[in-house]
This record gives structure tokens, C-alpha cells and sequence, in this order.
């Protein structure tokens, strides 16, 4: 089954919330912004969607065998707050891909 924007959009947030606080030890706050970009493997040209994350170095983590969930992430040096999250849903043929970005303004 897809991921439909809008249905899962709730949950893929709470997910990037968690994992955030999970790997920076810190809370990003409620008042977060986290954008979702769906990427639709049907379409054609897809993969460009995902050619600027070649140049960054992710770190990757792969949960049980990777099939089911797995992620790719990282955080800018000089704005902690933004970090960029590449989950990736079911790999094989039912596989989702949402790219997530965070971003908090500071006072």
C-alpha cells in the first residue's frame, strides 16, 4: 500500500520527531516545521528527486533486515535544528520513499 500524503503525513512527522530526538539527544521542539516530500517511484525521472543527497554524507541505519524500514539522515553544523531524513518504506516492489527536512527558528 502507498504512503497517501495527508493519511501517514501525521505519523512519518512523529517518526522524523523521535528519530531526531533519538540520535541528537535533544528535543526539536513542537513548534518544528517538518516538510514531506512523497516520492513517487511511478513517475518517470524519479531518482533526481534524490541526486543532492549523493554530495551529503548520510549516515545510514538499517533496522532487522532493512526490508520492511530503513533511513538515511543528517544535520547541518551550523543550524542544528535543520536535519534532512530519507526514510525509506518497504524496499522492493511496494517500496516508499519520503524525503523529510526539519527546521526551527530561533529566537
Amino acid at each position: 500500500m502507498p504512503v497517501v500524503p495527508g493519511v501517514q503525513e501525521g505519523v512519518i512527522k512523529r517518526i522524523v520527531l523521535g528519530l531526531y530526538s533519538y540520535h541528537f539527544q535533544t528535543r526539536l521542539g513542537d513548534d518544528a516545521q517538518i516538510t514531506l516530500v512523497f516520492i513517487d517511484k511511478r513517475k518517470p525521472h524519479w531518482q533526481h528527486a534524490l541526486y543532492s543527497f549523493q554530495s551529503l554524507q548520510l549516515r545510514h541505519v538499517v533496522i532487522g533486515d532493512g526490508e520492511t524500514f530503513q533511513y538515511l539522515y543528517g544535520r547541518a553544523n551550523h543550524e542544528p535544528t535543520f536535519s534532512v531524513w530519507l526514510l525509506i518504506f518497504f524496499k522492493g516492489t511496494g517500496e516508499q520513499i519520503v524525503l523529510a527536512h526539519t527546521r526551527r527558528d530561533l529566537p
